[in-house]
């Protein structure tokens, strides 16, 4: 059977039966709610809320966004950056971000699921890294993630 291209993650990968769209590869996205990497069982579905966001009973919508158990009101809709800028990260330290620290940031794709944001400077401790990226859903929730530095 010819090779096929995985509609989640672009790998190539020989398909069991023709009507194959995905790669027998673990497939990872972000809660829709909190932005934690969560494993991904069935592709065609939406991407369902990570178990804690379940438990607390977390739900986004376009009037009230849920960010760490607390009701954010504003709205943070807006443009990714396309080029980098200077950004610090307010979630939980994870994905290699360290809460608090200031990045240089920018949106390096966008995948079904999202956005991947690709960092390349830690400015608050003066060094470049490499590979250190997060998927996020949505625009607000890079609002909500990297606030402008003052």
């Amino acid at each position: 059977m010819e090779m096929k291209k995985c509609k989640e993650c672009g790998k190539l990968f020989t398909p069991k039966n023709p009507r194959s769209q995905y790669c027998e590869d673990k497939h990872f996205r972000p809660c829709p709610t909190c932005g934690k990497l969560i494993e991904i069982k069935y592709l065609s579905d939406p991407t369902p809320r990570c178990q804690e966001c379940r438990k607390l009973g977390l739900k986004i919508n376009s009037s009230t966004k849920f960010v760490n158990n607390f009701v954010d009101t504003t709205d943070n809709l807006g443009e990714l950056p396309v080029e980098y800028v200077e950004r610090k990260y307010v979630g939980k330290s994870n994905f290699n971000f360290i809460s608090g620290h200031i990045y240089l940031v920018k949106a390096s794709e966008n995948r079904p699921y999202g956005y991947i944001i690709k960092a390349i400077k830690d400015i608050t401790d003066n060094e470049d890294i490499e590979d250190v990226e997060m998927p996020i859903s949505s625009t607000s929730s890079f609002g909500y993630f990297f606030k402008q530095v003052s």
